[in-house]
C-alpha cells in the first residue's frame, strides 16, 4: 500500500510539473487534481456527476504486473479531470462506454500495452491504440500514466459526440 502511495503521489508530481507552465527554478511544483468533487479522491469520487467519471477496466497478465497498477491509472484519469472507476463499481450507464487498459508485463520488464473502448454504446475502434517495449517500474509507471490520460481525453471526446 505504501509503495502504490508512494508511486501514485510521485506519478502525480511529476505530470503536476509536466503540465505546469515555466516556474521560478526556486519555486515547488505541486499537484493539483481537477474535478475532487469535495471527496478529496485524485480527480474525483464515484458519486461525482455522470461527465467527471468514467469506467476504466484494467486488464492485467505477467508476473511483472503489479497491483499498483490500478492507482497509476487513478492518477492519468486524474490528469484528464476524472475519476476512474472500477468496472465492478460501475452503474448501469456508466458500463455502456468505459475505458479499457490492458497491460502484459513480464519479470524482466517487458510490456505490452493495449488500449480501447468498450461497452454497448462504445465505438469499435476509436482510442485504440498498443505499445510494446521494456522499462523499470517507475518509467513503466509514468508511460502508463500518460497512455490511460491520453485514452481517457478520447473516450471523453467520444461519450461527448454520442
Amino acid at each position: 500500500m505504501a509503495r502504490s502511495f508512494l508511486l501514485a503521489s510521485v506519478l502525480a508530481s511529476a505530470l503536476a510539473a509536466a503540465s505546469a507552465s515555466a516556474q521560478a527554478v526556486d519555486s515547488m511544483p505541486t499537484a493539483r487534481f481537477p474535478n475532487a468533487c469535495s471527496t478529496g479522491l485524485l480527480g474525483g469520487g464515484p458519486t461525482c456527476p455522470f461527465e467527471q467519471r468514467l469506467v476504466v477496466e484494467l486488464q492485467t497478465n505477467g508476473p511483472g504486473a503489479p497491483p499498483e497498477l490500478r492507482a497509476v491509472v487513478g492518477v492519468g484519469a486524474a490528469a484528464a479531470g476524472v475519476f476512474a472507476l472500477s468496472l465492478d463499481r460501475a452503474t448501469a450507464n456508466d458500463s455502456l462506454f468505459y475505458a479499457v487498459v490492458h497491460v502484459e508485463r513480464d519479470a524482466a520488464g517487458s510490456y505490452s500495452l493495449r488500449t480501447g473502448l468498450a461497452g454497448a454504446r462504445a465505438p469499435g475502434a476509436a482510442c485504440g491504440g498498443t505499445a510494446t517495449g521494456g522499462s523499470r517500474d517507475l518509467a513503466f509507471g509514468a508511460f502508463l500514466a500518460t497512455q490511460v490520460t491520453q485514452l481517457v481525453r478520447c473516450a471523453q471526446t467520444q461519450r461527448q459526440a454520442r
